[in-house]
């Protein structure tokens, strides 16, 4: 422990400035947990966030998932399709409390949610550790046990957000009957798809099935006939290409 710095306490006017220097300095990875979510106000930290994307960092978002009392305003909406668009990987777990921000240098586990209102009027609590140090390691290890088995995927539209499954083999808690039921409420057409190789929430555009990461990766070989994994649509798994980025029953269902 003696080669990394002490953990530091972070007061009512600590906290915010600490989060966002973590979020502008990130150049790796950053994981954001925070189970409410609307920065629309706090615009410094809404840019942060798409600064950290747009430098390709890989941004993972982790939001309680929403059901009959917890919804998003149609401004926060706007803001997950857009953080989706730049490859934010849009997540949530069901009865999430724990707040927590990670990058490849440091972490800070709060009482700070990723609101307008507990970076501007509350007093919040906080301590910052580098990850690397026994404490950092073991606020990963908890993301690994508590968080990350939980995790489904955001999906988000204009009108709602709603929580599926994760591809790739995850088993996700099972759904009570009133959150199937919540789902199932769900009247308008998805203006909300899925990059075809990191299955990030994108805007829905067969001529454009990539994020902006992973779109300047596939420009370094411009292969139509890649095969990457995931369908750009419904985002299940399937051998999508940039020509055929759609399953077949997403394709007839477009053609409708």
């Amino acid at each position: 422990m003696d080669q990394y710095l002490r953990p530091k306490v972070l007061g009512k006017v600590d906290v915010s400035p600490h989060l966002q220097k973590l979020i502008q300095k990130a150049q790796q990875r950053l994981l954001l947990i925070s189970p409410y979510f609307d920065v629309d106000d706090a615009r410094v930290f809404a840019r942060a966030i798409v600064g950290a994307a747009n430098r390709h960092v890989d941004v993972t978002l982790v939001v309680r998932r929403p059901d009959k009392t917890t919804k998003f305003k149609k401004a926060t909406l706007k803001q997950l399709i857009e953080l989706g668009g730049l490859g934010v990987k849009l997540r949530c777990v069901q009865d999430l409390h724990a707040k927590l921000y990670v990058s490849e240098q440091t972490a800070i586990v709060t009482s700070l949610n990723l609101l307008d209102s507990s970076i501007s009027n509350n007093i919040e609590l906080g301590m910052e550790v580098e990850v690397q140090s026994q404490e950092g390691q073991a606020l990963l290890q908890f993301y690994r046990d508590d968080i990350e088995p939980e995790l489904w995927q955001l999906k988000v539209t204009e009108d709602e957000a709603e929580a599926e499954p994760l591809p790739a083999g995850r088993t996700p808690v099972k759904k009570s009957p009133a959150s199937v039921a919540f789902s199932a409420k769900r009247a308008t057409v998805s203006t909300s798809g899925f990059c075809i190789r990191c299955h990030g929430s994108i805007p829905l555009n067969p001529e454009k099935p990539y994020c902006r990461t992973d779109y300047e990766r596939w420009a370094e070989y411009e292969n139509p006939n890649y095969k990457d994994k995931y369908c750009h649509r419904c985002g299940e798994e399937h051998p999508a290409t940039l020509r055929k980025p759609l399953c077949s029953d997403c394709y007839e269902l477009s053609e409708t």
